[in-house]
């Protein structure tokens, strides 16, 4: 596996590209408009937010490929699910998959939906897009702003159509009235803007665990240093989560990848990719190019003190 350091300088090749805009590169995709003419997808990354998205897309494209290092929690979920388009008499059973290069290769896929941890997004993007795929991304798109220009260059360069998945923009709408409602003025000049994330999760110490059969664990670490599995008690699925197995309480892999900053970012890119992301969109805050690139915190003031 290349390490990211390495990865980066390889990337960095792509050239130099201008024209980028934050959610959408300008290239049009007609295909949805035609039934019989629809795109088709796949899914890189079908774990807890992959499947809650496949359920947002199973309506509007052919889901024809899935993707998950995971056969179990990943795969076998998303046909237990009952995914896949009914198309006259015929229902549509995704290709399943573990290792995404494969899917890149097939040259009737028209656009990928990138849900894996945070870690692998630039990796997989670049390559979608090399590959000439449309290309829907979970956020936080990526963990650098290197790795966002790495990206950018590479949207701009092979012209296609790239947009962050941010579920607060996509099928929230109280979030849309509220920009709305800022934007038009109806609250006055806006002075101060306070966005509250919150802090992250603690858990209790936890073991080393033997790999799942069914999860390639140094394919789930990629370019990310290589550390063994840990996890506690197994918990039932949450609704929301679209999910027929149960998962680790706590862990490094599965959805708890967010809480390791060797994958992601914390609350801070978790809910913050969130709630910042709403709060510039209201104050119509969102050029390229502006604003600081690096920020000074301060310690805290909390009403409960916590506890290491």
């Amino acid at each position: 596996m290349l390490d990211r350091r390495n990865f980066l300088k390889t990337t960095a090749l792509l050239g130099a590209g201008a024209g980028f805009v934050p959610y959408f590169a300008s290239n049009p995709v007609q295909a949805w408009a035609d039934p019989n003419n629809r795109l088709r997808m796949a899914c890189i990354g079908v774990g807890s937010m992959g499947r809650l998205d496949m359920r947002f897309f199973n309506d509007l494209v052919d889901i024809v490929a899935v993707c998950d290092v995971d056969e179990d929690y990943g795969l076998a979920s998303v046909l237990k699910c009952g995914f896949g388009r009914k198309k006259g008499d015929e229902v549509i059973v995704p290709d399943t998959y573990t290792d995404y290069r494969k899917v890149l290769e097939r040259q009737d896929i028209d656009c990928v939906m990138i849900a894996t941890p945070d870690h692998w997004h630039t990796k997989i993007a670049v390559e979608a897009l090399q590959a000439g795929k449309h290309v829907f991304c979970e956020k936080p798109l990526t963990l650098t702003l290197e790795e966002d220009l790495i990206i950018r260059k590479a949207a701009e360069k092979y012209g296609k159509v790239f947009q962050v998945g941010t579920m607060q923009r996509c099928f929230q709408n109280q979030f849309q009235l509220a920009a709305l409602i800022v934007r038009s003025g109806y609250l006055g000049k806006i002075e101060k803007v306070t966005v509250d994330i919150g802090g992250g999760p603690t858990s209790p110490a936890i073991p080393k665990a033997e790999v799942p059969a069914s999860l390639n664990w140094d394919m789930w670490l990629g370019q990310a240093p290589k550390v063994d599995y840990i996890a506690d008690a197994y918990v039932p699925a949450a609704g929301w989560e679209y999910r027929t197995s149960p998962r680790p309480a706590h862990s490094r892999g599965h959805f708890q990848f967010r809480w390791w900053y060797e994958y992601s970012g914390g609350k801070f890119t978790d809910w913050g990719a969130h709630h910042i992301d709403i709060a510039l969109w209201a104050l119509n805050r969102q050029t390229i190019g502006t604003g600081p690139v690096s920020i000074d915190g301060t310690d805290a003031k909390h009403p409960v003190p916590y506890k290491d």
